[in-house]
């Protein structure tokens, strides 16, 4: 069990981007190509892309009672 460092709260819930709307946003691309229209799946495309590259610059967790944000090391 981690606890917060600023202030040892045990309620932290992660910080990351949900997987359901990276996945959404892999789908969405993926449905256009097959529809054929280019530009929407370039769009489409560089949006999950986007969305996945902001994830990785989020730290880990958050807390929830002081709003720390940290990485679980």
């Amino acid at each position: 069990m981690q606890n917060c460092p600023r202030c040892g709260s045990p309620r932290i819930v992660s910080n990351k981007i949900e997987a359901a709307f990276l996945e959404r946003a892999t789908r969405i691309a993926q449905a256009s190509q097959a529809i054929g229209m280019r530009r929407v799946t370039a769009l489409a495309g560089l949006g999950a892309l986007a969305l996945q590259g902001v994830n990785v610059l989020f730290n880990d967790c958050r807390c929830l009672d002081c709003h720390c944000k940290f990485d679980l090391d």
